[in-house]
């Protein structure tokens, strides 16, 4: 309809058949219910996308390769089990971060690799311990979503470095800037497998104390890349 009313005008300005100030003013009115429409409708679709969890990896301790899991279990308030942020064995965890308990990368970022930089990045290479599809991870900073019976919230977002370039043996720092996933806090723990749905989380549904313990911490900037 908006589209039509805006041919409409837009022909009558052209053959002087409405006065302009009137086209001018119409135009605008038009524009701006245009615009509300697709903020409205992007809005929307932030509130109701699904994605699915790929895959699982852990490593034990720093630099070792990652464990490829089917299953495991997410602790609160601590992170994911057996691996090395939860230990506190991680080549950063002497700079140990609330919003590090899990970390998480878009497949749809691996495959971006491939295809627009020739970088073959495998699930098991990022570094990462969950790998998702069609969840949107760089708009769920201080958002909570679900993964299977567990709830995480968005703390803030990964950010590259030349270690991982390092240990893999691939140019990736520079593409994965902007991409490089979200590190979360782990808000209600359990079990998680391969093929959860993952799906955003009304916090007003969450266990006040839970909700509350998390939010004492407040959202921080990421540290630059380097």
């Amino acid at each position: 309809m908006w589209d039509a009313l805006w041919a409409a005008l837009a022909l009558g300005h052209q053959q002087q058949s409405v006065q302009p100030v009137v086209v001018a003013h119409a135009l605008r009115v038009v524009a701006l219910r245009r615009l509300s429409l697709a903020v409205t409708f992007q809005i929307g679709d932030m509130a109701h996308w699904r994605g699915e969890l790929l895959y699982i990896h852990v490593a034990p301790s720093a630099s070792v390769p990652m464990q490829t899991l089917a299953e495991t279990r997410l602790v609160a308030g601590v992170g994911v089990e057996g691996d090395r942020y939860a230990t506190r064995r991680g080549t950063y965890s002497n700079k140990h971060h609330i919003d590090r308990q899990a970390t998480l990368i878009e497949v749809e970022t691996l495959e971006a690799l491939a295809r627009d930089h020739g970088v073959d990045l495998a699930p098991h290479e990022h570094r990462r311990n969950l790998t998702t599809r069609g969840v949107p991870l760089n708009h769920l900073v201080g958002g909570y979503f679900s993964i299977g019976e567990c709830v995480l919230y968005g703390g803030r977002l990964n950010v590259p470095c030349r270690y991982l370039e390092e240990l893999v043996g691939k140019k990736v720092f520079k593409p994965l800037l902007n991409r490089s996933g979200l590190n979360c806090r782990v808000v209600r723990g359990g079990l998680i497998r391969t093929g959860d749905a993952i799906a955003p989380c009304d916090p007003a549904l969450l266990d006040a104390a839970a909700r509350s313990a998390n939010e004492a911490f407040p959202l921080e900037r990421p540290p630059e890349a380097w």
